[in-house]
């Protein structure tokens, strides 16, 4: 993710290619698995991993003791790659699915220094052979029709069957499972996708609008769904 994080002109700015879409953002955290001062921070960190304090082998020989992100990213690097060691044969891991694991199996709290959460290394490992999926994230919030794929296993969105890579179309709180064999694995998810709408409707000395959803201001005040408008001129 880089190291400007409390630096005065460049802390919580992107820094690339970390924060390309399609590509892992890594974080450092310290010993106690607090987001250390020096990593970047902003919306684009996906994962974090040990960065502070590291013993690390010295070229030429021996070890010395240093920090960054950089260490952190070839933890996670290390992590993807066992990951794909134990993987059935015939599967893969996309970079989707796996920021899917990443999300799904890590410790702590979301934000914009540690990403996910710090790294759980063993519940990726033991779940890379779970159904993996993408287009979605744990807890996610979605403001339009999201299309959801799985590389295993069959599916149920609220209780019915949902195939491979079809959208899901409908505003509201959800749980899609997939299951394949002993295994599923659960995410649930929001959309919000119901498209803006109103009415304007006039009255005996009064107008007023209506809308199902989202908030309003009228001339730059607050205006709530049916309140009367009763002065006269352009709004």
């Amino acid at each position: 993710s880089g190291n400007e994080g409390n630096h005065r002109d460049y802390a919580g700015m992107k820094c690339y290619p970390a924060s390309y879409d399609g590509v892992i953002s890594v974080g450092a955290v310290d010993e106690n698995g607090n987001g250390c001062i020096f990593s970047q921070h902003n919306d684009a960190v996906d994962i974090s991993a040990p960065g502070s304090g590291l013993s690390l082998l010295q070229s030429g020989g021996g070890y010395t003791i240093d920090s960054g992100t950089s260490f952190s990213s070839a933890y996670i690097s290390g992590v993807a790659a066992l990951a794909v060691s134990v993987l059935d044969d015939g599967y893969d891991i996309t970079s989707d699915q796996f920021d899917f694991l990443i999300s799904n199996y890590s410790i702590g709290e979301k934000s914009t220094r540690t990403g996910y959460g710090l790294i759980s290394p063993i519940d990726v490992i033991t779940h890379a052979n779970y159904p993996l999926v993408s287009g979605i994230e744990p807890d996610g919030i979605y403001y339009d029709n999201v299309k959801i794929s799985f590389n295993r296993g069959e599916a149920l969105l609220d209780s019915e069957e949902f195939k491979n890579g079809d959208l899901c179309k409908y505003t509201g709180e959800h749980i899609l499972e997939v299951t394949e064999g002993e295994k599923t694995t659960v995410v649930h998810f929001v959309t919000d996708n119901l498209p803006l709408s109103f009415s304007l409707k006039e009255g005996d000395g009064y107008s007023y609008v209506s809308f199902p959803i989202g908030t309003a201001t009228l001339n730059g005040h607050p205006y709530k769904s049916g309140d009367r408008i009763t002065t006269d001129g352009h709004h």
